[in-house]
């Protein structure tokens, strides 16, 4: 991470992520804990985060005296030190990935057709309005009349049908299944324009 100080721990590099200090109320006593990580991601997950903590000795003319630092990994680390550090660690992730990705996340959404941008935010706001999921619905070829589950079909031949269900188009050159139950009760799957019917994207 940039801006951290470094140094080596057993041969291996560390930076200092986070300076944490606090007084434990119920003794008085003032601590400094440090939340160091090793630099490169394969050490980290071999090694994992570590807490420096040590106690501090404020003198009255406000020098502080540290003593020497007690070591633990993260998980052994004693709960409230832990609540700190995963608290900081909650927010400095967040504000990361707000700062660095969210141009990016906008950007992939809008390409995907999935949002538009929002207008008339403040200058330097940026946000994205979702757009309903379209839906796949029946329609009469060349028409605006939606045929909806239960509606009754007449094929060519003049025989009488119910629509129950159908599976839209899964690739562009598809046309796409409709199922139909006849007057005896058995099925049947035809292409739509059997029924001069034809799938339709639509947004509710």
């Amino acid at each position: 991470m940039d801006g951290t100080r470094k140094f080596k721990k057993a041969g291996i590099p560390y930076e200092e992520i986070k300076i944490i200090k606090f007084q434990n109320t119920h003794t008085g006593k003032y601590y400094r804990i440090h939340l160091v990580e090793p630099v490169s991601q394969e050490d980290l997950e071999k090694y994992g985060s570590t807490i420096l903590e040590a106690e501090v000795t404020k003198l009255p003319d406000d020098t502080e005296l540290i003593g020497g630092f007690t070591e633990y990994k993260l998980d052994k680390a004693p709960p409230a030190v832990q609540g700190f550090i995963c608290d900081y660690r909650r927010r400095i992730i967040s504000e990361m990935h707000h700062k660095d990705h969210l141009d990016d996340v906008l950007k992939v959404l809008e390409e995907a057709g999935i949002a538009e941008p929002l207008s008339g935010l403040p200058e330097g706001v940026e946000g994205v309005r979702f757009k309903p999921k379209p839906e796949w619905k029946l329609f009469g070829i060349g028409s605006e009349i939606e045929f909806p589950w239960g509606e009754m079909l007449k094929d060519s031949d003049g025989w009488d049908f119910e629509l129950v269900g159908g599976t839209p188009p899964h690739k562009p050159a598809s046309a796409g299944f409709i199922r139909v139950v006849d007057l005896h009760g058995d099925k049947h799957e035809y292409y739509p324009h059997v029924f001069k019917l034809e799938w339709r994207k639509v947004h509710s």
